[in-house]
């Protein structure tokens, strides 16, 4: 299996929860620079985007340091895709559950991810977390935001 540059990763995940570029595209990028860079291109994710036409020219905004929104952060569990972190909603006055994608996941692992968040975010159902927020932390790693329970 060939491993995408996580710089690529980082920017396709910046341009998809920057509302840039649509999550399938994202997804379908991710396949096509595997395979090229597989047969030995050099070929950067923006560069991909350009030619396939998904988006112009990615712009992805600078991403804050640690949560913007969120305080005092700790880890209260973890498993094979991430770490589940209890933290503060001063805006809200609530706590929250975040879930930040594990430092070493790949492109397929950090796809999952994103395929999760954004699956949950859509359902509505007495008996699934409901998702608050999907945004980025320093470095670039996603994170999403959901009820603590």
């Amino acid at each position: 299996m060939i491993q995408c540059p996580l710089s690529d990763i980082r920017f396709g995940t910046l341009a998809v929860l920057n509302g840039g570029l649509a999550p399938e595209d994202y997804l379908r990028a991710l396949e096509k620079l595997s395979l090229r860079l597989g047969l030995g291109e050099a070929v950067s994710l923006e560069k991909l985007l350009v030619e396939e036409g998904w988006c112009d020219r990615p712009t992805v905004r600078k991403t804050p340091a640690g949560f913007a929104r969120f305080r005092n952060a700790q880890e209260i569990a973890r498993g094979g895709m991430g770490v589940i972190l209890r933290a503060e909603d001063p805006a809200l006055g609530r706590q929250v559950a975040l879930k930040v994608v594990s430092e070493d996941a790949d492109g397929y692992g950090l796809r999952k991810f994103l395929e999760e968040a954004k699956v949950t975010g859509q359902l509505e159902h007495p008996n699934i977390v409901p998702v608050h927020e999907l945004g980025t932390r320093e470095g670039g790693r996603p994170y999403f935001a959901m009820k603590l329970v």
